[in-house]
This record gives C-alpha cells, sequence and structure tokens, in this order.
C-alpha cells in the first residue's frame, strides 16, 4: 500500500487545527479538494481516521494510532530535506533545540548571538519543556538535540546520552518569607506551606517526592505548577509559597534580596545535565557546532561533576541498562 505524503500532511493538518476548514486554510486548498484527499487516505486504509461532528473533527481509535507513525514519517522527511539542503550549499541549516525551562533565560542568551554570528543564516528553533516532554520530542523527530537531566536509571535504546556538568537545586523563598526568620529551620517546617513545582511527571517532582520520603515526611501540598522559571519567581515573591529551581536561575534575585535558598542541608540536590541525541542518522555540522556552543556555555556557568576524572558519559541505553549510573567511555 503506497501512502501519499500529502495524504499525510491532510491526515495531520486536520489532526491538529481539529476541522477541515482551518486545515484547508493552513494549506491554501479549498475545504472539497481536502476533504477528497482525507477520503482517499481512510480508502486506502479501510479505516475511518476522524469522527465527524458539526463543530469540528474527532480522531477515532484508528486515526489516533495512525498520528504517532505519521508525525515520525513528516519529521523524518523535514529532516532529510534539510541535510540535503545543507549538503549541496543551499542552506545553513535548521537547528531544533530542545531545553529546560530552567536553563534558557542564562543560556540562551550566552549560546544565540555566538551561533548567529558564526553561523549566518542558519535557523534555530527552541522548545522549551520538562525532561519528559524534551525526551518524547526526541524520539519523534522534532528536535534535533535535547539539555537535560539525566537519571542513572534512564534506559532508552534509541537516544545516546553525553553528560556534561552538574548544578545544584535548592528551596526557594521570597527573601523575607517567614520561614527565614527562623533561628533554624526544621525539614518539618516545610510542610507547614504550600509549594509551586514546575510541571508534575517531571525530575523535579520526583526529587520533590524522594526528598521528603527520605526525611519521613508526608510532601507538603502543591497548588501551582508551571513550566515558566520566571512565572514561578513572580508567584514565590508575592506571597508565602515555596519552590524548587535552580540556584543559577536565582542569582540577581539573591543579590538584590528578593529571593533567597533555604539554608537546609536536606534542601539542596544536585541534577546531571546531558545532552540527548539519537542513535540513528546523522548529526549535521550546524548541529555539532550548536551543541559545542552549549557545552562551553555551560561549563562557563556551572561547576563539573564530581563523578570520578571524567566528566563525560557517551553511551546508548542498551549499555546503560547493564552499566546503569557508571561512566562508559570518554567523548
Amino acid at each position: 500500500m503506497a501512502i501519499d505524503h500529502r495524504e499525510l500532511a491532510v491526515f495531520l493538518n486536520v489532526a491538529r487545527l481539529g476541522s477541515v476548514g482551518a486545515a484547508a486554510a493552513a494549506m491554501a486548498l479549498t475545504q472539497p479538494a481536502l476533504s477528497r484527499t482525507l477520503r482517499r487516505l481512510e480508502q486506502q486504509l479501510g479505516v475511518s481516521l476522524f469522527i465527524r461532528h458539526s463543530t469540528g473533527m474527532e480522531l477515532t481509535t484508528y486515526g489516533r494510532s495512525l498520528l504517532p507513525h505519521a508525525e515520525s514519517l513528516a519529521n523524518g522527511l523535514r529532516r532529510a530535506v534539510d541535510e540535503i539542503d545543507q549538503l549541496k550549499g543551499a542552506s545553513k541549516g535548521v537547528v531544533r533545540i530542545g531545553i529546560l525551562p530552567s536553563l534558557a533565560p542564562d543560556h540562551l542568551p550566552i549560546v544565540l548571538p555566538n551561533v548567529l554570528q558564526k553561523l549566518p543564516g542558519v535557523q534555530l528553533q527552541i522548545l522549551e519543556g520538562p525532561n519528559h516532554q524534551l525526551i518524547f520530542s526526541l524520539l519523534r523527530g522534532e528536535i534535533d538535540f535535547a539539555i537535560a537531566t539525566v537519571s542513572p536509571d534512564f534506559a532508552e535504546d534509541n537516544i545516546r546520552v553525553t553528560s556534561l556538568v552538574q548544578y545544584e537545586m535548592c528551596i526557594v523563598a521570597r527573601d523575607d518569607h517567614p520561614l527565614l526568620s527562623k533561628k533554624k529551620i526544621a525539614p518539618a517546617d516545610l510542610c507547614l506551606y504550600s509549594w509551586a513545582l514546575q510541571e508534575k511527571g517531571g525530575t523535579i517532582w520526583r526529587d520533590f517526592l524522594a526528598t521528603f520520603n527520605h526525611l519521613g515526611l508526608e510532601a507538603p501540598t502543591v497548588v501551582v505548577t508551571a513550566n515558566s522559571i520566571q512565572t514561578l519567581k513572580t508567584l514565590i515573591m508575592c506571597s508565602d509559597l515555596v519552590t524548587v529551581l535552580p540556584r543559577i536561575s536565582i542569582q540577581a534575585e539573591e543579590k538584590n534580596g528578593i529571593l533567597r535558598s533555604l539554608p537546609l542541608r536536606e534542601a539542596i540536590w544536585h541534577r546531571q545535565l546531558a545532552i540527548f541525541r539519537r542513535t540513528t542518522g546523522p548529526v549535521l555540522p550546524a548541529t555539532n557546532f550548536v551543541i559545542a556552543e552549549f557545552r562551553k556555555a555551560l561549563a562557563s556557568t556551572l561547576p563539573l561533576p564530581k563523578l570520578g576524572h571524567s566528566p563525560d558519559l557517551d553511551t546508548s541505553a542498551a549499555d546503560a541498562q547493564s552499566q546503569r549510573g557508571k561512566r562508559i567511555r570518554k567523548t
């Protein structure tokens, strides 16, 4: 069975936009033409991909099954065209970057000027998101690499991990928070206040829960979730909420007496940053250059990891499963 890439494009646009009219406008097609293409795809597959409502289109079970495969095919084709354009010199390339919200404000301003100066004409697409979203986007081909945290038990056969540096996470409150008026803060005091955290399901949530479990305490109530570091900082500046942030992200606020990290040993932990790439497909020169710039920026602002003589881990998850948490080989 041969499926035309235009049929997949029609399917993806209808799925994303939720209506034939919106998809037709986005693709500069008439609605009848787009509807015919969609019906042709459904006839080839022998199933209905959408439930037609008067208010729009809803994916069927078959449509939901097709969606991730169609997205992977579309992303793969786009990358192939980008690679060919770069190889023949018709384009400086597109680099799609995934980065944690906690790193973006401090490191993008360092990296981007160098990249744009040395690679004029390159296009950069930046996705900010929590760890699990970045890994998912990488597997689907939506980004070329991700800068995220890696845990010792990370296991994914299709991803190559190169560890970089460690950075410090701390519990943060406004400078005049009641907790900071205490002569000595006890771990149980942290449970007396509501919290704001990044999106549930990420590594910060896991570390948050693990910390209170280790202390033998029930985790405090989280009343706000937000992926934006700036939003979290703004919320705790004007309330008694408590949050977890990278120390580097509050340097200016600490200096100006706006925010403070809590002076509690149990309230500080370290996370390992790494570059995540797919194990298949070439890494183009523009992508390698951007990765190198991020490595330099991170090394200049964050301490080297205290993990032995070599700071680098370079392994696929197949190796990681057999030697979890260990350094495999220097990159």
